[in-house]
């Protein structure tokens, strides 16, 4: 109740003086945590972020690239269509990974520092120079290999990984040990017309003269060129938001964003990458600000349509 009516205070605050103060930045100082066994009347001080004066006159000479997809490889397709199959196969489990065929995974251990990922993958898509490593292998084996020369260079075996333990990974380095939890061996899904209907959720409609497996390979095709089309607006985007940070200088105050670092950041980050997770939150912040002003000076209304498009998009 009591916290209610402190979040309430704080909100109608930052309203009545809007355009002065950072919205929804706010800290507790430390000497205003109170005792709650003692204390009969207790008083709340916090600290707000002072919304900082910058000019944001949009740059005449800015140039970006914008990239587009025109031809997508045979080769890409056939592998879309392999892990399609793959995901919609029937998984049979074996004593071990005797045949390149088949599908490990389990848990990935950085031993120096305790810390935990997963790992999956088929042992045919390792490069030539691991493969005979995993070959053979059962639950419970382990497979240790250098995470610089070994492990980061090779997609199949990061991808899974997961995004925290990669970058304590890319800061610590050092051996990782990947620890076999399953063997799996997959008998890939017939391309017919379940399939079909499985990965589109819609009923499959023969087209003279075009044979189904094709007509599989000019839909994922129309796909992946959509999924192109929307990942390079999405890296516009990026190299626009850091464009215009770059170009417009947005100061904060350096004390009261060392405080804001210790709420925002969790522990693990403080501890393994501070420098890239700070210029993240830094970013974050100030583009917030700079995205709100952009929008009041420029009187840019998002429009419903425009909502939608990009509600689509995201998710």
């Amino acid at each position: 109740v009591v916290e209610e009516v402190v979040r309430r205070g704080i909100s109608d605050y930052l309203k009545a003086n809007k355009g002065l103060f950072m919205g929804g930045v706010t800290l507790m100082t430390e000497e205003a945590m109170p005792d709650w066994k003692v204390d009969k009347e207790f008083v709340f001080k916090y600290s707000i972020g002072k919304r900082p004066q910058f000019d944001c006159t949009l740059p005449e000479d800015m140039r970006l690239p914008r990239y587009h997809v025109a031809h997508i490889d045979e080769e890409v397709i056939e592998k879309e269509l392999r892990e399609f199959r793959e995901a919609f196969g029937e998984s049979e489990e074996v004593v071990d990974g005797s045949t390149q065929d088949c599908h490990l995974h389990g848990g990935v251990h950085c031993s120096s520092e305790g810390y935990y990922g997963r790992f999956e993958f088929r042992i045919q898509d390792l490069p030539s120079t691991l493969m005979d490593r995993f070959v053979g292998l059962k639950v419970g084996d382990s497979v240790i290999l250098d995470f610089e020369q070994e492990v980061k260079p090779y997609k199949v075996l990061t991808k899974n990984i997961g995004s925290s333990m990669l970058d304590i990974l890319h800061t610590i380095g050092g051996p990782v040990t990947f620890i076999v939890k399953g063997v799996e061996r997959i008998t890939l899904a017939p391309v017919d017309q379940r399939l079909f209907e499985n990965m589109w959720n819609e009923a499959w409609v023969a087209e003279d003269g075009i044979s189904l497996e094709q007509q599989f390979k000019d839909r994922l095709r129309k796909d992946l060129m959509e999924f192109c089309k929307d990942l390079a607006q999405v890296i516009l985007e990026k190299k626009l938001k850091d464009a215009l940070l770059k170009h417009f200088q947005i100061p904060i105050s350096k004390d009261w964003l060392e405080k804001w670092l210790k709420v925002r950041m969790p522990r693990w980050q403080h501890e393994i990458n501070p420098d890239k997770y700070e210029k993240e939150c830094v970013d974050e912040l100030k583009w917030s600000l700079l995205e709100e002003k952009l929008a009041q000076v420029h009187a840019l209304e998002p429009t419903q349509e425009e909502v939608t498009q990009n509600l689509t998009r995201v998710y």
